[in-house]
């Protein structure tokens, strides 16, 4: 596979979810490429089996001389954010301690923040609608 189309595989939007009627199984999709549908037994394998197909289906393009499925997701992994001085010192101090990078922290942080809101998300109860 050419370069620039190994690069490509990363820049697929990858949706990941648990499967409704498996607990022990996680579906992964590709909305950009709607025939590549596949999962795993954890999130992570979810995403290899994601990755390998879609490195899958651009190797047969290439191939067999199809166009190349571009991915339309604006994702990328750059962001440009200013913080408070102290949320930034914060940051600066926790990265060092644990040694790592202070975007590893601000990834861990956000992470963990936003599963943890998800989390809470599905355990609210639901509202009767009774009068």
């Amino acid at each position: 596979m050419k370069k620039g189309l190994k690069k490509l595989v990363n820049r697929f939007e990858i949706d990941i979810f648990a499967d409704p009627d498996d607990p022990g199984w996680f579906c992964a999709r590709v909305p950009d490429i709607p025939t590549i549908f596949t999962g795993g037994a954890t999130p992570e394998e979810a995403l290899r089996a994601a990755q390998e197909a879609i490195e899958g289906y651009l190797e047969l393009c290439e191939e067999d001389g199809l166009p190349v499925c571009e991915p339309t997701s604006v994702y990328t992994e750059e962001l440009s954010v200013h913080l408070p001085k102290d949320v930034h010192r914060t940051l600066m101090q926790r990265a060092e301690r644990e040694g790592l990078s202070v975007q590893e922290v601000i990834g861990e942080v956000l992470r963990s923040e936003l599963h943890g809101q998800r989390a809470q998300a599905r355990k609210r109860p639901s509202r009767s609608k009774r009068p």
